[in-house]
């Protein structure tokens, strides 16, 4: 083997591209999946290896290709606990990353159990108002549930409480 081509893609490149090229005498490589956090990325990244071959001794040059294998980063999941309506604080929304959004839910519930807000858009934040009003909710801690999907396509559910002050 002459050199190696490594080849990776995920949801954001549904092709594979050449991440490097490295010599026949590096037996592993690494990448920092932190270029990935504040993408779109799933957290899900495939990766193959070219080997390309030095010249046989019948003048012919080849290559040949690896298996494909995924694979998928945790989810980075950052939930705040509290919202200052007319405050620092005035909106609330989890911050997310490695997840797929396309498969995203958030509720928001009160302490009777009554849904106050809902969202399967990840870029929509709670302003402490109550849904299909515009009124505030009252001071109180609230139940939050989020349901998304990793890249693999495992369902994940976080829930947690806020606590709403004015």
């Amino acid at each position: 083997v002459e050199y190696y081509e490594i080849q990776t893609k995920n949801n954001l490149n549904n092709v594979f591209q050449n991440l490097s090229t490295v010599d026949s005498s590096t037996l592993y490589y690494s990448e920092n999946a932190e270029n990935y956090i504040g993408t779109l990325s799933n957290g899900l990244f495939c990766y193959q290896i070219i080997a390309h071959e030095n010249q046989n001794s019948y003048g012919f040059k080849s290559s040949s290709l690896s298996n494909e294998i995924c694979i998928s980063n945790d989810p980075k999941v950052y939930v705040p606990n509290a919202l200052v309506v007319s405050g620092i604080n005035n909106y609330w929304k989890p911050v997310l990353n490695l997840i797929d959004f396309d498969n995203y839910n958030l509720q928001i519930y009160n302490r009777l159990s009554q849904l106050v807000f809902e969202s399967n858009d990840y870029n929509q934040s709670w302003d402490g108002t109550v849904l299909n009003t515009n009124s505030i909710a009252p001071l109180g801690v609230y139940l939050y549930i989020i349901e998304f999907q990793n890249g693999r396509g495992d369902f994940i559910r976080k829930q947690g409480h806020i606590t709403l002050v004015r």
